[in-house]
């Protein structure tokens, strides 16, 4: 999924109700995302836990130091200094202080967060939490440091369990980043859901043909049109009050399009074309690089007696715009 957040849509009515919600979504987004992603091996984490220690330690988490300083108190291990690179490999300079670890072999250090590691396994998967989100944040090239990802992994960790086929929304963390640091009105984050709203349902396509209250069931975090009561119900009284009042004031007709139209100056939504009961929807492209498949999309869907006059009827409809 390359540098993108995965945004549960579960989350996404977080912006009508918390002020905040964008730090919430990144954190959740980033904790989720970093798990989704997560193939490395016991070598590499170990590698990397002690490149932070020796060269980048206000990467760890301050429970992480804690830990490993204790360890050291302990003589449990040693207070030797690596010769590890940002990729974990050894470098080819000399250690920091090459008097504090005359005869010190290299590969030292590494085996011995490897053994401390291994006869502590409660530590250890603290330290996989924080490998994971850690790695994944240098690649989306944010910015890293210890309680940013202590934050990711304890919003993460309190999450519920949406099952393992929920829907969620592809969005690039620095994009949300940059938004919210312009755009935290009430107004921009009900814009924000729908473009989540959006993105939830084109997915990793380029286009997708849905319709209105289908992209409103979104915004308000519900799987399908027919679970939005259930979705406008928050984590206490006054949750869902003011769930209940967003619905009511963002989903009219005039507001709905005002939105819309905002997204579509912005240029985050390229393509919106109503036809029929769908809208044909892009947050990429323009309905002229996916009409061929639109059209194909009408020819499959409607019945043979339709498609004609379907895709007649649309190409009127797009001469008339």
């Amino acid at each position: 999924m390359g540098n993108f957040y995965t945004i549960p849509v579960p989350l996404i009515k977080r912006l009508f109700i918390n002020t905040d919600a964008y730090n919430e979504l990144l954190f959740a987004g980033g904790y989720l995302s970093a798990k989704r992603v997560s193939s490395y091996s016991d070598e590499d984490v170990i590698k990397h836990l002690t490149y932070c220690w020796y060269r980048q330690k206000d990467a760890l988490t301050a429970s992480i130091i804690k830990k490993i300083e204790q360890g050291i108190d302990d003589d449990v291990l040693d207070d030797d200094y690596g010769l590890f690179q940002s990729d974990g490999t050894l470098a080819e300079t000399a250690f920091l202080d090459e008097d504090a670890v005359e005869g010190c072999e290299p590969e030292t250090c590494v085996d011995d967060f490897g053994l401390f590691c291994r006869e502590h396994p409660i530590f250890y998967r603290e330290v996989k939490d924080w490998h994971d989100v850690y790695i994944f944040y240098k690649e989306c090239n944010l910015s890293i440091n210890g309680n940013v990802i202590a934050r990711t992994i304890s919003v993460g960790k309190s999450l519920p369990d949406f099952g393992q086929n929920y829907p969620y929304a592809l969005i690039n963390p620095n994009f949300l980043i940059q938004y919210r640091n312009k755009n935290n009105t009430e107004r921009a984050r009900a814009e924000m859901a729908m473009l989540l709203a959006i993105n939830s349902i084109t997915g990793k396509q380029e286009w997708a043909g849905t319709t209105r209250r289908f992209i409103i069931a979104r915004m308000f975090g519900a799987k399908k049109v027919d679970e939005i009561e259930q979705a406008l119900q928050g984590r206490t009284d006054k949750e869902t009050k003011l769930l209940q009042e967003a619905y009511e004031k963002y989903t009219t007709r005039r507001m709905f399009d005002s939105m819309r139209d905002k997204l579509m100056a912005r240029g985050l939504v390229k393509c919106w074309v109503p036809y029929a009961k769908r809208v044909f929807v892009s947050p990429s492209k323009r309905f002229e690089e996916i009409e061929e498949d639109v059209l194909m999309f009408i020819k499959h869907k409607s019945p043979k007696q339709q498609i004609k006059n379907d895709t007649e009827r649309l190409l009127k409809l797009l001469s008339d715009e």
